[in-house]
């Protein structure tokens, strides 16, 4: 079966606008809204500024479900709450899509934690799992729970991270 020109120009038309259950990223739509919204709330200049609350907070653990809600940043004169946050997501369809946005923007989320000397969420886990290590800065930035799928990121740090992953698993007790 060949597709027609008519089908493939529909599917190229929603491919952005596709919200599929298991997909490991959130839709380029979505997402654009969400940084819209943000932008708006806070009266930022541009999206990019927008990816960058997204960025503090994701460094910090926010993609996390039990990261507290009050956990709160200054950016450019705002005080912005997590929680604040998380109900854009929530009114663009994205309860639980931090992980998800950030794992869309992995690569941009990269360069502004390098550029603001952000650590990433899971750089003090992984370096007391590896003490004999040194990070650089670069490293430290890339250690979040959503830059396993990076390429742009060493597959040594990807595999770090991955078995932080596997290091909870085994921890966690059965039927939890």
């Amino acid at each position: 079966m060949t597709l027609s020109p008519q089908l493939i120009e529909k599917l190229n038309a929603e491919k952005h606008k596709l919200k599929v259950p298991r997909s490991s990223t959130l839709a380029i739509s979505t997402s654009q809204k969400i940084l819209q919204e943000i932008k708006n709330k806070y009266k930022l200049e541009s999206d990019e500024e927008g990816l960058v609350v997204v960025t503090i907070f994701a460094q910090q653990g926010a993609t996390a479900k039990n990261c507290d809600g009050n956990m709160t940043i200054q950016f450019l004169g705002n005080n912005i709450k997590l929680a604040e946050i998380r109900k854009i997501f929530n009114s663009n369809g994205a309860k639980s899509g931090m992980r998800k946005f950030c794992r869309s923007f992995d690569q941009d989320i990269f360069n502004i934690a390098i550029l603001l000397d952000l650590p990433g969420n899971l750089y003090q886990k992984i370096s007391k799992m590896n003490p004999n290590r040194n990070f650089t800065d670069k490293d430290k930035a890339a250690l979040s729970d959503f830059q396993s799928n990076n390429e742009e990121i060493s597959q040594d740090l990807r595999q770090l991270i991955q078995e932080s992953f596997n290091n909870k698993a085994q921890k966690k007790p059965r039927g939890k």
